[in-house]
């Protein structure tokens, strides 16, 4: 009975043994496909970043915009934070948690938080959301150079159609998910495209500053 016991248990013991080695080699390759995937992650987010305000109301200014970056702050991190919310007309406020600032102000620190991570193509949702004329110039002016000096690519929605025609070299108008119309400003931004998209009848003029198609004014179709 003895040896009878041993035999069954030797057996147990290699297959319980067994059932260890499997199981620790496939917890190693979840752990390196996370790892992996954590990776490409971080990757993907050197090409692209995605403006959408989220939860970090109670946080600093600058521990908001700092937070895009991914990892610990260095030197040259410091100084595109500070980049970041001068180029926004922010910096004065950089202590303050995001809560108690107006929602123009917070809008911009969303922006800031964005072209801090430098990345190949940024897209916005609503950009100038909550800004005042001037401060909405501001940042499309920013956005602009960002393409122009930094080759940034700028994916943005906007319902102000004027500034949109003055500062996109693409648009695209888009009626319950389908695409109306695009191209050029002159070819989207026309008495007929506008009266597809919203049912306006539009009068469209041309800015002498700047040649680009401007809505002057409209009314709606019955």
């Amino acid at each position: 009975m003895d040896w009878k016991f041993m035999i069954v248990w030797a057996v147990f013991f290699i297959a319980v043994t067994y059932l260890f080695i499997a199981f620790g080699g496939r917890m190693r390759r979840i752990k390196a496909e996370k790892q992996k995937a954590q990776m490409e992650y971080l990757e993907r987010q050197k090409k692209y970043s995605y403006l959408k305000p989220g939860t970090l109301d109670e946080c600093p200014r600058e521990e908001v915009v700092a937070a895009a970056l991914f990892h610990c702050m260095r030197k040259e991190d410091e100084d595109i934070v500070t980049w970041a919310l001068q180029s926004t007309g922010i910096e004065e406020f950089r202590e303050r948690p995001i809560e108690a600032l107006s929602g123009g102000q917070r809008q911009r620190a969303w922006i800031a938080m964005a072209i801090a991570q430098q990345t190949e193509i940024l897209i916005l949702d609503e950009p100038t959301t909550y800004l005042d004329l001037a401060h909405q110039l501001e940042i499309l002016k920013l956005l602009e150079e960002l393409n122009k000096k930094q080759g940034t690519t700028i994916v943005m929605v906007i319902h102000e159609l004027n500034n949109a025609a003055r500062f996109a070299d693409h648009m695209i108008g888009v009626k319950k998910g389908k695409v109306v119309c695009e191209g050029t400003a002159h070819e989207v931004m026309t008495k007929e495209n506008l009266k597809e998209l919203f049912n306006i009848d539009a009068e469209i003029v041309e800015d002498p500053r700047n040649n680009k198609p401007v809505c002057l004014t409209y009314d709606m179709l019955v």
